[in-house]
């Protein structure tokens, strides 16, 4: 479950990023289920993670990595503490002193998942695909198939989120990005050091997935992952939708 860790034969600063995920964890019930809907783990969760970045002790970050690299956490893809992919790889950290660590993502996500005997309304198989949207309980939810085929869907966590995830400390609405910063023990990297200090990040997808079925339709919303990140002594924090 490490998502840097040095390259072999690398110099101290050669990291490698990995993410991983771990389907089989609890979360937290959002909207559609507080209404009587379902919660499922998605098949096929495609998180675009947008940068990474180490926060020096002036405040200051340091981008370990800044683009968009797509990576598939579902189940489909990846087992409980599986990896999910790799980016950054060969970018060195400069020497220096650390303490924190900020992971920016997209707030789309492709996905693909359904659910069966989903309420309140006449028990229906609900699964991703189809299209358009509503308001319902005051979030955007989003019209998907019922008793159809289960197709990929992009799936975007609502703007009537915002204010709630903005109060969470540690996670941020960054433009259209959602923003999870975590504070760290301080850690040093050393221009002669022969290892780099180990830090991870795990994204639980668990039950991100929810879906209500009306009797006349099926809606979805999406929740983000759960990240977890552990610093170099092992301690670790968790950072998750208040949804």
């Amino acid at each position: 479950m490490t998502l840097f860790k040095k390259r072999s034969g690398s110099s101290a600063a050669g990291w490698l990023a990995a993410a991983v995920v771990a389907v089989s964890g609890s979360a937290w019930s959002g909207p559609i289920v507080t209404a009587g809907g379902k919660a499922a783990t998605p098949s096929k969760y495609v998180v675009t993670i947008k940068s990474i970045q180490f926060r020096r002790l002036d405040g200051t970050f340091w981008n370990f990595f800044s683009g968009a690299s797509s990576i598939d956490l579902g189940s489909g893809k990846v087992q409980a503490g599986g990896s999910g992919g790799a980016i950054g790889e060969g970018v060195s950290i400069p020497a220096g002193a650390y303490n924190g660590i900020r992971v920016t993502l997209a707030r789309n996500f492709t996905m693909n998942g359904s659910a069966t005997s989903v309420g309140p309304g006449a028990a229906a198989t609900c699964s991703t695909g189809g299209s358009g949207d509503i308001v319902s309980g005051g979030y955007t939810i989003q019209v998907v198939n019922r008793n159809g085929s289960t197709d990929d869907r992009v799936l975007s966590v609502p703007p009537e989120a915002n204010a709630a995830i903005g109060n969470v400390p540690g996670m941020a609405i960054v433009g259209s990005d959602l923003q999870m910063t975590t504070s760290l023990p301080v850690f040093a990297v050393l221009a002669t050091a022969t290892a780099a200090p180990n830090i991870g990040v795990k994204f639980d997808v668990a039950n991100t997935m929810e879906f209500l079925n009306t009797g006349a339709a099926c809606y979805a919303i999406v929740l983000p992952p759960t990240v977890t990140i552990t610093d170099p002594g092992g301690s670790s924090s968790t950072l998750a939708s208040p949804l």
